[in-house]
């Protein structure tokens, strides 16, 4: 059945990366092992699904306090979807996926990295690759929008 939505709440902004970013997406480039995700316009990006991962994570790591509820977990749940044998709902929560800001002229760096054996916890033999990360400082642009149900008051 569809929800009725009463309203929407649209957030637009800037994020800025406080440390390297790496999402990857198909190796299309020899120099590189890892290389960066591009959209279909040969733009950087991360996509939505990844930006609201972290958002619901850091939710629920950090709203305990802040947010007057009963049950800060449902409300999440309720916030972001769930689903629960044959109930739940989507998720309120619509984010798009973010372009790098001046993708095409941004800066990527390579960064080496070795392999760690899971048993060790020493670096594992012949395991040496390169990443591509965006650096610290890079600007994402954010798009996210709030459905706001007819129930709610």
């Amino acid at each position: 059945m569809a929800r009725k939505i009463q309203s929407r709440i649209t957030v637009t902004g800037m994020l800025k990366a406080e440390s390297p970013i790496h999402v990857g997406g198909i190796n299309n480039n020899p120099i590189v092992d890892l290389s960066l995700a591009l959209n279909g316009q040969g733009e950087y990006y991360i996509p939505g699904t990844s930006l609201a991962g972290a958002l619901r994570g850091w939710l629920e790591t950090n709203s305990g306090d802040q947010i007057q509820s009963q049950d800060i977990n449902q409300d999440i749940k309720n916030l972001f979807g769930h689903q629960d044998k044959d109930k739940g709902h989507a998720s309120f929560l619509l984010i798009e996926d973010a372009v790098i800001k001046n993708s095409k002229n941004a800066k990527q760096e390579i960064r080496d990295s070795v392999g760690i054996d899971r048993y060790t916890g020493a670096a594992a033999d012949k395991t040496k690759f390169d990443r591509a990360i965006l650096p610290t400082g890079t600007e994402i642009c954010f798009n996210l929008t709030l459905e706001v149900d007819s129930y709610v008051s």
